[in-house]
């Protein structure tokens, strides 16, 4: 059923004709489409992978942040442009408030690669040594391009997470 409303929508965005899921037996690629005139005749193959996977959506997690510190917190974060799956580009995001002695949830953070680094405005970081990205005084959002340069005092170190579930939690104490 699943691969027939693929090749229905398929069909859609191909245009005339008629699209029909083969398989393998049928003596071409498991994956591809076919699709044939009005008339029936033999047309052009195309890989209905690509179609839908342009289509296909990464899950979005919700990130818990407590902070079990005395002091409020400002952290960013790199992730995932978009939670499209084609979508192989990065983002670099602050600054996202953590009150001191609470939890805080930011929502709809796209699933999969994912770092952070946090600090207090007082000196005090939490940084990692997983990668070293440029961050901004002020809030800010902006593509990633591992090739910008950015002075010293802006060169931060994130700590990497790999998110594959619905709701994670990074606790920052002292």
């Amino acid at each position: 059923m699943l691969k027939t409303l693929i090749a229905w929508i398929v069909g859609l965005s191909v245009g005339l004709g008629c699209v029909t899921t083969v398989t393998a037996e049928d003596g071409i690629e498991e994956g591809y489409a076919q699709k044939t005139g009005t008339s029936g005749s033999a047309g052009t193959k195309q890989f209905v992978d690509s179609e839908i996977r342009q289509l296909e959506l990464r899950e979005n997690f919700t990130l818990n942040v407590c902070n079990k510190t005395n002091r409020d917190l400002k952290l960013a974060f790199y992730s995932k442009y978009s939670n499209l799956v084609v979508d192989d580009g990065y983002v670099v995001m602050g600054w996202y408030d953590a009150k001191k002695s609470a939890c805080t949830e930011i929502t709809d953070l796209p699933k999969g690669d994912f770092a952070f680094y946090a600090n207090n405005g007082a000196g005090r970081e939490w940084n990692g040594k997983d990668r070293k990205l440029c961050v901004e005084s002020a809030r800010f959002k902006r593509v990633h391009y591992p090739e910008v340069k950015c002075a010293k005092s802006a060169l931060k170190g994130f700590t990497d997470l790999n998110i594959d579930s619905n709701y994670h939690t990074i606790t920052i104490s002292r």
